[in-house]
């Protein structure tokens, strides 16, 4: 029988793996929700349909005819409907795979504690179900480009953490979904294999993209207060510092649960660095040069063709793929001495050319 799944998140980086790899496995029906259907794109078959986790009466038409529900939850930030919310879901769709956290069950601020709450719920009316309780994720390194002057600032950069990739936590989600092995479990804590502090992620960065990290300066948590109000409710920034703090100065475990349930090992960080490359790569003609130089060096071909490199010699009016910022693009090219060539386009004209070698 052909089941119908709604991903809820399914713009995110989980959510929209998940939405993915459905897709991609074939023989169910995917609904991905949204605030604004009309503003997204997702895979041809996959049904876009609006909803607000926020607003119980805005998913009954979302939730017509669904069967199994991926339930990504924005934690803090609607405290106020999981308890109309969660019951509506469970009468509708017999098993909810959540995307939770490792600390759900052993911290107490107000992060881990939503996604405790979330999964009591959950319990309590759901027929079946899955909590992903994960560790750190990848994705939260994203748009951190190493600096021109090599100089690196930040909070906790000495924590070592066994960060995950989106696409291994959607992976086991679409397991738990289409299969009854993790069945009404809480899965041991998702991680990758590696154990590296914020400082050796960000010079991976840097070797990558041709920008050495020079200098590694940690800023104390207090002073980085404004950068947590971007991700965590002001009235809660606070109690997340004070549990950041203390699980920072131990590193996170290493678990071999990605590869005990998918059957292969986690996906490094290098990998995932080179599956987002465009966000890390600093968008000028130096940037982008010094990156595709970089990569070509290492023999990271499928990087450069998947991300920055424009086929055949570019003149007049240039058409894409390209490395985009604000109004101007940069085409990338190998020159005849063995150079590489950085155009940069605006209005679909070349304006300039810069060699790196």
């Amino acid at each position: 029988m052909n089941e119908t799944i709604l991903v809820t998140g399914a713009t995110g980086h989980t959510g929209g793996q998940v939405v993915r790899q459905l897709h991609e496995r074939g023989g169910v029906t995917v609904k991905a929700l949204s605030r604004d259907p009309g503003r997204v794109t997702f895979p041809e078959g996959v049904r876009a349909v609006k909803g607000d986790l926020s607003d119980p009466g805005s998913l009954d038409e979302a939730l017509e005819g669904v069967d199994k529900i991926f339930l990504v939850w924005p934690t803090m930030f609607t405290e106020h409907s999981r308890n109309a919310v969660i019951p509506k879901l469970a009468a509708q769709a017999r098993r909810i795979v959540y995307l939770s956290a490792a600390g759900a069950e052993t911290h107490a601020d107000p992060d881990n504690a939503s996604h405790n709450r979330i999964e009591r719920l959950i319990r309590e009316h759901a027929k079946e179900w899955t909590f992903l309780r994960s560790g750190g994720h990848m994705s939260n390194d994203l748009a951190t480009p190493v600096p021109a002057d090599g100089v690196v600032r930040g909070p906790f950069l000495s924590w070592a953490r066994s960060q995950i990739h989106p696409k291994d936590l959607a992976a086991v989600g679409v397991h738990a979904l289409l299969t009854d092995d993790l069945l009404n479990t809480a899965t041991p804590v998702l991680t990758g294999e590696e154990l590296m502090t914020g400082a050796e992620r960000i010079r991976i960065v840097g070797e990558l993209v041709g920008r050495p990290v020079t200098k590694v300066e940690e800023v104390p948590p207090e002073q980085a207060r404004e950068w947590f109000l971007q991700w965590v409710p002001p009235q809660d920034v606070d109690a997340v510092l004070e549990t950041m703090k203390e699980i920072a100065a131990r590193p996170e475990p290493v678990v071999p649960a990605i590869r005990e349930i998918l059957g292969r090992p986690a996906t490094s960080y290098r990998e995932w660095i080179l599956d987002h490359l465009p966000a890390f790569v600093e968008p000028t003609a130096e940037g982008v040069g010094l990156a595709f130089a970089s990569l070509a060096n290492k023999g990271e071909t499928d990087a450069i063709t998947r991300y920055l490199l424009a086929a055949g010699q570019v003149s007049g009016p240039v058409e894409g793929p390209y490395l985009q910022a604000g109004g101007d693009r940069f085409a990338v090219r190998f020159t005849a001495d063995s150079t590489i060539g950085v155009y940069t386009v605006r209005d679909g004209r070349i304006v300039s050319e810069e060699r790196f070698s």
